[in-house]
């Protein structure tokens, strides 16, 4: 689950989007070590870049008091759990509150990552606020001006296995990089210092500062020189990845076009034989052909999920809203979905509110998650129910009340459920969990990857809770969107 200093090779180029986020938040911090003036300014610009560019759920700096030996988070950016950051208490020692990655980091002077925090057992003091928080993944990078004080630059993401790698070795760059900026301006500090607190050198004192002066001037130099270096390296990586992936999006959008003519006219000339339009057919025959049909009609499902995540990651995706009938669409899934369940001998249950309400929302969109949400628990119940709960704000418990005006889908089942730390995998593309069942049921792994982006950007979030052998829910939430 964790993974110490290691020697570590940056790919050619990477298409992930995450590594795009990544390539944008190294260059606005690049772009700081030369602009910030002050260890305060800098250290702020960099968290706040990692959340704002990188995608990360939250970013702080520490340093090792050696007096106190605590490590003292000193700026933090992030969503509203950076309040908490401040209270932290983390110890470089051996006490439990020890763990985890800053800690750990400080023990052992080796950048540290926990790229699952809810499956890693040394991270059990916090497995709860991390949990809280929405954190399934963390990483220390050492942050060490040769003048100045011990640190760490803490990062946090919400996915688990954020951290491969490519980014791995990005961020220690980056780090040194912080290092080498806060290390100057630690010298200028001092240097003006010193002759602030002896205005009337003598010349041999005077001689000195020039000296010191000439060294500043040479720092500031080399500096700017791997500032500029940097720079222009990652605006190159950025720009290729960037172009990768726009090709590779493209690829996807026409190979789908290509694939999805051909399989429409299957499926249409299979319905004409099948109705007997073409002339009779025997029971066999209709058997073969309702598998051309059965298989035509998957193939086109995969194709459409690939057009999907491909439209999504090139933000050519775009969400029309309007207002519509919660309960219409919900009756409308319900009916697309009763057939599969039957096939099982699965009950599946609608939850009414107390009263249905118009939703302004994308309507396709809306369904399309809850279409991909109870497709999946059909496919992953072998006995029991699925139940649908709806709910709009009036429904909800007073503890897990919405903020503003939505509606919430509850979907739970009585499946095979899903071990704690295999959560973080669920909503990653082309990911599937590594078991038995699942491996013997078909699926690309797209659906819950594409529901979640669409919820994200309908406004929304999509949440699971789950026991290994005890079913799943998934809570997908829709805000009503202001016209």
């Amino acid at each position: 689950m964790s993974l110490m200093d290691s020697d570590l090779v940056v790919p050619a180029a990477s298409i992930a989007q995450e590594h795009l986020n990544l390539y944008k938040a190294l260059l606005r911090i690049s772009r700081a070590n030369l602009r910030e003036s002050t260890h305060g300014t800098l250290c702020l610009e960099v968290c706040r870049a990692a959340v704002e560019s990188g995608s990360f759920l939250l970013a702080w700096i520490g340093w090792h008091d050696r007096d106190r030996q605590t490590i003292v988070p000193a700026v933090q950016w992030g969503s509203d759990v950076h309040q908490n950051i401040p209270s932290l208490k983390i110890y470089p020692d051996e006490r439990p509150e020890a763990y985890g990655p800053a800690a750990l980091f400080f023990r052992t002077g080796k950048p540290y990552v926990c790229n699952e925090f809810l499956g890693d057992p040394s991270d059990g003091a916090w497995r709860a606020e991390c949990k809280r928080m929405g954190i399934r993944a963390a990483a220390a990078f050492r942050i060490c001006p040769r003048n100045g004080p011990r640190g760490a630059f803490m990062l946090y993401a919400r996915e688990a296995d954020f951290f491969q790698a490519a980014e791995i070795a990005l961020l220690r760059e980056a780090a040194a990089d912080i290092s080498y900026s806060l290390e100057w301006q630690i010298s200028e500090d001092e240097h003006g210092r010193e002759t602030q607190n002896n205005p009337t050198a003598g010349a041999d004192e005077t001689a000195g500062t020039d000296e010191l002066s000439n060294d500043a001037i040479l720092s500031k130099s080399n500096l700017e020189r791997r500032v500029s270096e940097r720079t222009q390296a990652l605006a190159i990586a950025r720009d290729r990845a960037e172009s990768a992936d726009r090709r590779k999006s493209s690829f996807l959008t026409t190979m789908s076009h290509e694939l999805r003519t051909p399989l429409n006219t299957i499926l249409g000339f299979t319905g004409i034989l099948l109705k007997g339009m073409a002339g009779p057919v025997n029971v066999e025959q209709s058997k073969q052909l309702g598998m051309v049909q059965s298989s035509a009609r998957h193939l086109l499902l995969l194709i459409n999920d690939v057009l999907d995540i491909s439209k999504i990651e090139a933000g050519q995706l775009e969400i029309h809203r309007a207002p519509f009938d919660v309960r219409a669409s919900v009756e409308k899934i319900l009916a697309a979905v009763t057939p599969a369940a039957e096939k099982k001998a699965l009950h599946i249950s609608l939850v009414p509110p107390l009263r249905w309400e118009i939703l302004q929302s994308d309507q396709r969109r809306v369904e399309q998650v809850l279409l991909n949400l109870l497709n999946n628990a059909v496919k992953f119940t072998e006995h029991g129910e699925i139940e649908v709960r709806v709910e709009f704000p009036d429904d909800m418990p007073t503890s897990t009340k919405a903020p503003q005006s939505c509606v919430r889908f509850r979907i739970r089942d009585t499946g095979i459920g899903i071990e704690e730390s295999e959560i973080g995998t669920l909503f990653k593309p082309f990911r599937q969990i590594d078991s038995g069942t699942t491996r013997q049921l078909e699926g690309t792994g797209l659906g819950l990857a594409i529901s979640r982006r669409l919820a994200e950007m309908l406004g929304g979030e999509i949440n699971v809770r789950s026991q290994l052998g005890s079913g799943s829910e998934f809570i997908f939430t829709v805000p009503h969107a202001s016209t």
